[in-house]
């Protein structure tokens, strides 16, 4: 995988994956398209070792197609501890109904939900 290389919206836009795993993509970047996103909050997707890997904004997720919505909308607990190349405002998170948020070692997030 350390040779697959480009923007991760473009490479995976519309495509109905359950899970995803592109551990050490060194050359991935981008901004994820929010169906990935509510993958990588589930725990069925893995970046750690990408390139800069870009949350999806509050209103792209708002935007996103109605499944999307409900699924990110029942998540409750969200690990994504150890993700340094993980980026984007935590705004995103805004108004869910997380009991568990661990976003230790996440840098490059700014922001804040209130």
């Amino acid at each position: 995988c350390k040779n697959l290389k480009g923007d991760i919206e473009k490479a995976f836009k519309g495509m109905p994956l359950i899970s995803l795993n592109l551990y050490n993509c060194q050359k991935l970047t981008g901004v994820m398209p929010p169906h990935i996103f509510v993958l990588l909050l589930e725990g069925k997707a893995n970046f750690k070792g990408c390139g800069t890997i870009t949350m999806p904004s509050a209103e792209a997720m708002a935007q996103a197609s109605p499944d999307v919505i409900d699924c990110f909308q029942a998540i409750e607990k969200v690990d994504l501890s150890g993700m340094s190349n993980l980026a984007g405002d935590i705004e995103v998170f805004k108004g869910m109904k997380l009991t568990s948020l661990n976003l230790y070692y996440c840098d490059k997030l700014t922001g804040d939900t209130e």
